[in-house]
């Protein structure tokens, strides 16, 4: 199966089942491929990150070390199932 990422937003359940069981480099890795990664400090979060795609969507997100994706939307987070 392959994924192309278009709106990690609204994608999120998708890429979070596509990318499930991954180390989170190879997670960042497969994202830069359909967009940019950039590492945001955050003292209480040091797994954060903001996606910009291709067309210019940001994104925020978080990679737990097990590989478990956060997706921050506009005034909340989301986990996909």
């Amino acid at each position: 199966m392959s994924l192309t990422l278009v709106d990690l937003d609204s994608q999120a359940e998708e890429v979070a089942r596509y990318v499930k069981g991954w180390k989170p480099e190879a997670i960042l890795s497969w994202l830069r491929q359909y967009g940019t990664i950039e590492k945001v400090a955050n003292p209480y979060d040091n797994n954060l990150y903001l996606f910009t795609s291709s067309g210019g969507i940001e994104t925020g997100l978080s990679i737990s070390e097990e590989g478990e994706l956060t997706v921050i939307r506009q005034h909340t987070t989301y986990r996909p199932k």
